[in-house]
């Protein structure tokens, strides 16, 4: 998993490290973008899709937890 930095996404390039691109500002979009669509050597996290991961695992977590 990567913020899609360009030190950290030439060093996955360089060594033919498949990603998971989740990107947060600046030049990272862009990065994202080579990384899935014109490289195609990762897939990128939709916002959304990070979001509801987080709150399904909370979920998980309340629901195991005393009391609940």
């Amino acid at each position: 998993m990567t913020h899609c930095g360009w030190n950290s996404t030439l060093e996955a390039l360089s060594l033919g490290v498949p990603m998971v691109a989740m990107p947060q500002w600046t030049d990272q979009p862009t990065n994202a973008k080579y990384i899935t669509d014109v490289w195609h050597v990762g897939v990128r996290v939709n916002v959304n899709e990070k979001r509801d991961c987080h709150q399904r695992r909370g979920r998980k977590v309340h629901k195991g937890s005393p009391g609940k």
